[in-house]
């Protein structure tokens, strides 16, 4: 069924349904077929190989050591890349880190749904308050660049969001490749193919999904007119809610000297938590503290916890005068529909690259030396 069942990834894309998948679908099959699923040693590894310098190799040893231990599943929307214009050099480092043997599931949905998403993500984390400034031509994006250390899409290059392309990156570099389109995620049929799972297994799945809690839900169209109007207020005294570049936060995060103090920042682990010295101890709660504190006393926390959860929940849109770049669009939209009938109408969840790529699309990939 699989090309490789000790090593499968799923690396994206975002707002695809991958925090549903990491908390409520992967764990669950993790648990059916004896397999690690997302070891925090390989994720904290897998975002520095991706995002520090690596000169000597040491990053990529350790990572192929933590590989070797056993089966793993691994998640984690960041290693596809969040720029359109870098998933080419993303593809070649993910090659070189799991090999083309290792089973590559890629995340796609509507072309147009998965833009705004993208935009909605970035317009929580306070990043890009306005989607004509965050959609834009190629030659435009270019202008941007130095403006991308942060890891995050303050900007997005819609001339190079292709979804076809992307699927022939992965889809010349790893032996198998499965697409897992959003719409028809609840099915289970792509997942049922990939970690061969019995009806039995694949019925409870399917109820599992259908029971899920939406994940990470995009702000409403009236939670967006909220922080926008916030957003003038605090304007009036010289203040911006936006423009917030983490780059300093992300590679604390990274850093092996510092993440022994960052233990506790996203979850808080006992047995890592009582490892730390007093100092560190302290440094760790104040920490988490404030961020609780925070995000208590937030518009989001509003936003997300009283706003959009009892009051009629009115999806926001795209407004007409942003750069979609309608041709590529309607390519996007076709290709997730071919994939979608392709899969309904096979035998399994897994659509050999010849169906969907051009000819001579598909010849195997090797990385450079």
């Amino acid at each position: 069924m699989i090309q490789n069942d000790s090593l499968i990834v799923h690396v994206g894309l975002p707002k695809t349904g991958s925090t549903t998948l990491q908390r409520h679908v992967f764990p669950a099959i993790a648990t059916i077929k004896n397999i690690t699923f997302n070891p925090e040693s390989l994720q904290k590894l897998l975002g520095k190989i991706h995002l520090l310098p690596d000169e000597t190799g040491a990053q990529l040893a350790q990572v192929k050591a933590e590989l070797a231990k056993g089966s793993l599943l691994i998640s984690n929307e960041a290693l596809v890349g969040f720029h359109p214009d870098g998933w080419e050099a993303f593809a070649d480092r993910n090659l070189e880190i799991f090999g083309k043997d290792a089973t590559i599931i890629l995340s796609i949905r509507d072309g147009e749904a998965l833009m705004k998403s993208w935009f909605l993500e970035m317009f929580k984390q306070g990043v890009q308050s306005s989607p004509v400034h965050f959609f834009l031509k190629k030659d435009v994006f270019v202008r941007f660049k130095a403006f991308r250390a942060s890891g995050l899409p303050t900007h997005f290059s819609v001339d190079d969001f292709d979804m076809r392309r992307l699927y022939a990156l992965y889809a010349t570099r790893f032996e198998k490749v499965y697409l897992l389109p959003l719409e028809t995620l609840s099915e289970g049929k792509v997942l049922q193919d990939v970690f061969a799972l019995n009806a039995d297994q694949t019925t409870t799945l399917r109820a599992q999904m259908k029971a899920a809690k939406r994940e990470n839900v995009a702000y409403s169209a009236r939670g967006v007119q909220l922080v926008l109007l916030k957003e003038k207020i605090v304007r009036i005294f010289g203040l911006t809610g936006f423009n917030v570049m983490p780059l300093d936060q992300i590679l604390d995060d990274l850093d092996p000297e510092k993440s022994k103090i960052l233990a506790e920042t996203q979850r808080f682990d006992r047995l890592k938590f009582s490892s730390l010295s007093c100092q560190n101890k302290r440094k760790a709660f104040a920490r988490k503290l404030r961020r609780k504190i925070g995000y208590w006393i937030s518009i989001r926390f509003f936003i997300e916890r009283i706003l959009d959860t009892y009051f009629p929940y009115k999806p926001y849109q795209l407004p007409d005068g942003i750069y979609r770049n309608e041709e590529l669009n309607a390519k996007n939209r076709q290709f997730c529909a071919d994939v979608i009938r392709e899969q309904r109408e096979s035998a399994t969840g897994y659509v050999p690259p010849g169906v969907l790529l051009p000819q001579g699309k598909t010849a195997n990939h090797e990385p450079a030396i």
